[in-house]
C-alpha cells in the first residue's frame, strides 16, 4: 500500500481490533503491517468516523495511563456512518440550494444587462484581410435565424467564391434562411452570372437590383456588417452590435428587396458586358434610369460606373444612346429631356461631363 492507500490502511485496521477485541491501536498496527508514518493518520481517521472511543482504566490512575482506543459495536459504528452521511447530505443540499438561489439572482441580473446592451450600439473597426474572413466565417456559423446581404461587386477569385458558398451552405443546411441582393451588372458576366447561378441551385433567394447603396451584411438581427472608412487602401468592415442598428439597416436591406428583380428573371449573358447597357427602344431600361439619376444629381461618370459596377466606357456608350434616341447633341440637354419625360426626379439639371 501507498501513502493515497490511507482509508485502506483505516479499514484493515479496523477490521483487526472489531475482530481482536483484546488488540490496542499499536498491536492491531502492528499484526496489518501500517507503516509507522502513517498509523497516526490513520488512527485519526477512524477516530472522525466515531469507529474509535477512547476507554479508561478503572484501575490505573487517568493521569499514569494513555487513553487507549477500541472499536466501537458493528452497531454503533453504522448508525453513527449513516448519522455522519445523512449530516454532508444534508450540508451539501444546503450548499446547492444557496448556489441555486444565487445562480437565479445572477440569471437574472445578466438577463436584465443583455437587454439593455442590445439597445446600445458597439461599433468595431475591422481593417485586417484575416480578420474580415474570420468574421464572416464566424457570423456564418453562429446564425440561427437569417442572414441578408447586399452586394456590390462579384470577386475574382473562384477559391474565393467556394468558400463564401461552401459557408453558406452549411448555414442553410442547419435551417438559416438567406437572402441577397446583388447589382444587376454581376449577371452580365460570365463569371457573375455562374456564380448567382451557384448561389440560387444552393438554395439561396437571389435577386438583383441596378443600384444598391453601400454593401451590407446582417445576421439574425442582432449584429450587422457594413463598409468603413478606408485607410491607406486596406479593406475596411465596421461591424454593429444592437439590435436597433441591425433593425434599422434591416430595413435598407428591404427596400433594395422589393426593388429588385429575382435572379430567375436574368438571361444568361451571350455578349461582352462592354457592348450591354444599350436600348433601341424609346424608353430607357431600369439600368439607364439609375445612371440618368445619378448624372443629374452631379455624379461623374467614375462615380457612376463603381456604383452600377460597369465600366466607364459603358457608361459613356449608355449615355451617347441615349442622346441619339432623343436627337441632343450635348449631356445638359440629355439631362433637360429626360427629367421632362419623367425618366428621372428632381428639378431637371441637365448633365455634366
Amino acid at each position: 500500500m501507498t501513502a493515497r492507500d490511507l482509508d485502506a490502511w483505516a479499514q484493515e485496521l479496523y477490521r483487526a481490533m472489531s475482530r481482536n477485541s483484546g488488540l490496542g491501536v499499536p498491536e492491531a498496527a502492528d499484526l496489518v503491517r501500517i507503516p509507522t508514518a502513517r498509523l497516526g493518520e490513520t488512527q485519526q481517521r477512524l477516530i472522525e468516523l466515531g469507529l474509535l472511543e477512547p476507554v479508561q482504566s478503572t484501575d490505573t490512575p487517568e493521569e499514569a495511563c494513555p487513553v487507549r482506543y477500541v472499536t466501537s459495536t458493528p452497531e454503533v459504528s453504522l448508525a453513527r456512518l449513516m448519522q455522519r452521511g445523512e449530516g454532508m447530505w444534508n450540508l451539501m443540499q444546503r450548499e446547492m440550494e444557496a448556489t441555486h438561489a444565487a445562480m437565479s439572482v445572477v440569471a437574472s441580473e445578466f438577463t436584465h444587462t443583455q437587454a439593455a446592451k442590445m439597445q446600445v450600439i458597439y461599433a468595431d473597426m475591422i481593417t485586417d484581410r484575416r480578420r474580415i474572413e474570420q468574421m464572416l466565417s464566424d457570423a456564418a456559423e453562429s446564425a440561427t435565424d437569417e442572414i441578408l446581404s447586399v452586394h456590390t461587386s462579384v470577386p475574382n477569385s473562384v477559391e474565393a467564391l467556394e468558400t463564401g458558398r461552401a459557408r453558406n451552405r452549411k448555414a442553410m443546411e442547419r435551417g438559416v434562411r438567406m437572402r441577397t441582393v446583388h447589382l444587376a451588372s454581376t449577371a452580365r458576366s460570365s463569371h457573375g452570372y455562374a456564380h448567382l447561378k451557384a448561389l440560387d441551385t444552393d438554395g439561396m433567394q437571389v435577386r438583383l437590383l441596378h443600384h444598391v447603396p453601400f454593401r451590407l451584411l446582417i445576421v439574425d438581427d442582432s449584429f450587422a456588417v457594413t463598409p468603413g472608412l478606408p485607410e491607406r487602401g486596406s479593406p475596411t468592415v465596421m461591424m454593429l452590435r444592437g439590435r436597433e442598428i441591425s433593425r434599422l439597416l434591416r430595413e435598407v436591406f428591404e427596400f433594395c428587396w422589393l426593388n429588385s428583380a429575382p435572379f430567375g428573371s436574368a438571361n444568361e449573358p451571350d455578349v461582352p458586358e462592354e457592348e450591354s447597357g444599350t436600348d433601341s427602344g424609346q424608353q430607357p431600361t431600369a439600368q439607364q434610369r439609375v445612371m440618368l439619376q445619378m448624372m443629374s444629381e452631379g455624379m461623374k461618370d467614375e462615380s457612376v460606373s463603381r456604383k452600377l459596377g460597369i465600366s466607364v466606357r459603358t457608361v459613356g456608350r449608355m449615355v451617347n444612346s441615349l442622346m441619339v434616341q432623343l436627337n441632343v447633341q450635348t449631356r445638359y440637354q440629355l439631362g433637360v429631356h429626360a427629367a421632362r419625360m419623367g425618366w428621372i426626379t428632381g428639378a431637371g439639371r441637365g448633365i455634366e461631363a
